[in-house]
C-alpha cells in the first residue's frame, strides 16, 4: 500500500457513531422533520467519505498529501462540528452556525487533500475528483442556506447526487473488479463518468426550481444512469472464475445497490405525489447508505490497521491475517439483518407508538456492526 491514512479509521468509527446518534434522535423526532436527514448527511456520510478519500486519493494518484498528520486536525474540526450540529438541531444555535461549521470542515478537508491531487489518471480518480468539486459547491451552498437563500432539498441533493454518488461509483468501480480479479470496461466506465455528471447537474438544478415535473424527468434520467452503472458492475463479474464465494464487501455493495434502486424509485413516486418524502430519505440513508458504507469500511479498515501494525513484520511468525483485524462473524451476521431492519423502520414510520421501536432496533443493528469493527 503506497500510503496509509492513520486518521481514516477514526473517521470511519465517528461516522457509524453519528448514524447511531441520528437514529436515536430520530426515534423521538417528528416524521416530517428534515433536519434529522441533515444530521445523517453531515455527520454520517461526510465523515466516512472524508476517511475513505484520505485513503483512496493518495493511493489512486500515487501522491501523498502534504503533512499527513494534519488529517488529525481535520478530525478534530469534525468532532467540534458534531457538537455544533447537535446544538443547532436542538434549537440552541441558528442555521448560520450549522452552515458555517460544516463549511469550515469541508474547506479544511479540501485544502488538505488537494495537496494529494494531480491530473486524474483513472476512472476512480475522476469520480473522486468530481465528488470533491460537488463538495466544494455544497460548502458554498451552505452559506446561502444559512441566510435562507436556497431550499433545503437543493442543498441535500447537491450533497447526495453530486458528492456522495460520485464517491460511491468511483469506489465500487475500483473495488468490484479488483476483488473479482476481472477487468473493467474502461470505455463504458469513462462514458458513465460524463453521463453521470450531466445527469447530476440536471437533477440538482431541478431541485432549485422545485418544479415536480422537471424533478420527475431528471429523476428518470438519473435512474437510467444508475442502471448503466449496475450494468457495468454486472459485466465486470459476469464471467468471474475467482473467488467462487462472493466477498462480504461486495455483498454489502450489491445490497446497497438494491436499496439505491428502491430509493430512487421512491423519489420518483414522491415527485408524482404518491409517496411521502421521508420514506425516500429512509431508504437512501439507512438502507443504501448504511449497507454501502459498512461494506466499504469492512474492506478498508482491516487493511489500514494491518498495514500500520504488521506490514514491516512480514516474514515473522504469528502475524495475523488481514481479516483478523475486525470481527468477521459480526460482519456476516449484520448483512441479512439490514434488509429486515430497514423494512421495520419504514413500516413503523407513520405510527406514533411504533416509530421509536423501528428506529431504536435499527440503531441496535448499527451498534452491533460498530462492535464488529472495533472488537476482534
Amino acid at each position: 500500500m503506497f500510503f496509509i491514512s492513520e486518521a481514516s479509521p477514526l473517521f470511519f468509527i465517528l461516522s457509524i457513531v453519528w448514524l447511531i446518534i441520528d437514529l436515536i434522535i430520530k426515534a423521538f423526532t417528528n416524521t416530517y422533520n428534515t433536519n434529522i436527514f441533515l444530521l445523517a448527511l453531515y455527520g454520517f456520510f461526510l465523515n466516512v467519505i472524508i476517511g475513505a478519500m484520505y485513503q483512496l486519493i493518495p493511493n489512486s494518484l500515487m501522491k501523498k498529501p502534504a503533512l499527513p498528520k494534519l488529517s488529525f486536525g481535520v478530525f478534530g474540526i469534525s468532532i467540534l462540528n458534531g457538537f455544533i450540529m447537535l446544538l443547532w438541531y436542538f434549537g440552541l444555535l441558528g442555521n448560520i452556525y450549522f452552515s458555517i461549521s460544516n463549511a469550515v470542515l469541508i474547506i479544511s478537508f479540501i485544502l488538505h487533500i488537494s495537496s494529494a491531487l494531480k491530473t486524474p489518471n483513472s476512472v476512480t480518480s475522476r469520480f473522486l475528483t468530481a465528488s470533491l468539486v460537488f463538495l466544494v459547491l455544497n460548502a458554498l451552498e451552505l452559506l446561502f442556506f444559512a441566510f435562507n437563500k436556497i431550499n433545503v432539498f437543493f442543498l441535500i441533493h447537491t450533497f447526495t447526487i453530486g458528492f456522495l454518488l460520485n464517491a460511491v461509483m468511483g469506489v465500487e468501480l475500483a473495488l468490484v473488479p479488483l476483488l473479482y480479479m476481472e477487468p473493467l470496461n474502461m470505455g463504458l466506465a469513462n462514458k458513465l463518468f460524463w453521463i453521470h455528471q450531466i445527469s447530476a447537474i440536471i437533477l440538482i438544478a431541478s431541485f432549485y426550481t422545485l418544479n415536480l415535473n422537471i424533478i420527475y424527468v431528471a429523476g428518470v434520467l438519473e435512474f437510467m444512469v444508475i442502471g448503466f452503472f449496475s450494468y457495468l458492475i454486472y459485466k465486470s463479474v459476469e464471467n468471474r472464475k475467482f473467488p467462487k464465494n462472493i466477498p462480504y464487501t461486495l455483498r454489502y455493495f450489491f445490497l446497497g445497490l438494491g436499496f439505491l434502486f428502491i430509493g430512487v424509485s421512491f423519489g420518483l413516486l414522491v415527485a408524482t405525489g404518491k409517496l411521502e418524502a421521508f420514506l425516500h430519505g429512509d431508504v437512501m440513508i439507512y438502507g443504501f447508505g448504511f449497507a454501502t458504507v459498512f461494506g466499504g469500511i469492512s474492506h478498508f479498515m482491516p487493511r489500514i490497521v494491518w498495514n500500520k501494525q504488521y506490514a514491516d513484520k512480514v516474514g515473522q511468525q504469528n502475524i495475523p491475517p488481514i481479516d483478523a483485524m475486525i470481527n468477521q462473524n459480526v460482519i456476516k451476521r449484520v448483512l441479512p439483518i439490514i434488509g429486515f431492519g430497514v423494512f421495520l423502520l419504514i413500516s413503523f414510520e407513520s405510527y406514533t407508538y411504533l416509530k421509536p421501536v423501528g428506529d431504536i432496533l435499527y440503531a441496535i443493528v448499527v451498534s452491533y456492526g460498530l462492535y464488529g469493527l472495533i472488537r476482534k
